[in-house]
């Protein structure tokens, strides 16, 4: 016999196993930090993989990106490299 999940469940140790998940939506505050946290990550991954390559230009443009995203305020005079 297949049964059919209705709802969408997570497993959570701490509960006993599956648990349905909240449906609960975050605020566009939070998904705007979520996004802006996981393109920063992204950025730095690039840096750090360019400068294993040894392309030091490709790396200080993304240092200067994830500088530059927005909320991200840079002290005036600093290098971004």
């Amino acid at each position: 016999m297949v049964h059919i999940l209705r709802e969408c469940r997570a497993w959570n140790p701490e509960a006993g196993g599956l648990q349905p998940m909240s449906n609960a939506k975050p605020s566009p505050r939070e998904a705007a930090a979520t996004d802006r946290s996981a393109l920063i990550l992204i950025l730095e991954y690039v840096e750090a993989e360019c400068r294993r390559l040894g392309a030091d230009a490709a790396a200080r443009h993304a240092a200067m990106a994830a500088a530059m995203m927005p909320g991200n305020c840079a002290p005036r005079g600093s290098r971004l490299n």
